[in-house]
């Protein structure tokens, strides 16, 4: 399986021109699912984070959650995620046997791992281990994917440039799988990973910090990642995200922002939730 699944990845980062894309400016595959069982689980498993996010299909004929459209997604399917684009979370009991490969963007660095996916249940496999700086990769993908396409470009060129450049990452990502394992690059990589997620807690004030989330963005089980971080940091991901919580909030204060944009900008799905995180944090 783990040959198996290079070779795939290979065969696709080979030619992008043969990619189905879902992109929030170009959509290849509008094919949509009018399964009522799949719509009614969507409406309770989907989410928006602050990190950027592509998942390629790489094996499983199958529809994933995009918004309220659920699209047809199978090898060669490639959906690209803006911040806060709402999509599913997870894999419902009844999706067929899959593999995926995800993508994080966050902090000018990009994590990768492939999520093995088993009548729902996810298994992190560990044949891709992969978390590199911008500079170390020689590509900045966010440079090719800008939040808005420069009005220079014609569709079809930010196009061409943004799945071409994908396409060397995913090349880099296969030949870091390939590299013999070692103990110091290892630890080196984790310092790093946990590094880069504290900074881009601190940056979006902990908004959407869920440990699903920052764990999925590690590569990591929630339990693997919560050990992780406390180790590596000497405190708790939530007392960390609370302090970069406090720390947005008294600059928002200090700009006038009314609570209201405050909670918002920090990610509280209600007042009520604000204001007992204040009780509890601030007052």
């Amino acid at each position: 399986m783990t040959c198996s699944l290079l070779n795939v990845l290979a065969q696709i980062a080979e030619h992008p021109g043969k990619w189905r894309c879902v992109h929030p400016l170009f959509r290849d595959d509008p094919a949509r699912s009018h399964s009522p069982v799949f719509s009614n689980w969507l409406q309770t498993n989907s989410h928006r984070h602050e990190a950027r996010e592509i998942m390629v299909a790489l094996t499983g004929n199958t529809f994933y959650g995009v918004g309220h459209d659920v699209i047809k997604c199978r090898p060669g399917s490639v959906f690209f995620f803006e911040s806060g684009h709402q999509h599913q979370v997870g894999y419902p009991p009844f999706a067929p046997i899959c593999d995926h490969l995800w993508i994080s963007i966050i902090s000018y660095h990009v994590g990768a791992k492939i999520d093995n996916v088993r009548y729902g249940k996810i298994a992190n496999s560990k044949l891709i281990r992969y978390f590199k700086s911008n500079s170390e990769i020689g590509i900045w993908l966010d440079r090719f994917w800008p939040k808005e396409r420069p009005p220079e470009f014609p569709l079809d060129v930010y196009r061409a440039r943004l799945l071409n450049a994908l396409s060397i990452l995913m090349t880099d990502i296969i030949q870091s799988a390939l590299l013999p394992p070692r103990a110091d690059r290892h630890a080196a990589q984790l310092r790093q990973t946990v590094q880069v997620i504290q900074d881009h807690i601190w940056e979006t004030g902990g908004k959407d910090a869920t440990l699903d989330n920052l764990s999925r963005i590690a590569g990591y089980s929630k339990y693997h990642f919560l050990r992780l971080f406390t180790k590596n940091t000497g405190q708790t991901v939530h007392a960390f995200v609370n302090m970069a919580r406090a720390n947005m909030y008294q600059k928002l204060i200090k700009a006038h922002t009314s609570k209201k944009q405050i909670a918002d900008q920090l990610g509280f799905s209600s007042q009520a939730a604000f204001s007992r995180w204040l009780r509890q944090n601030i007052l």
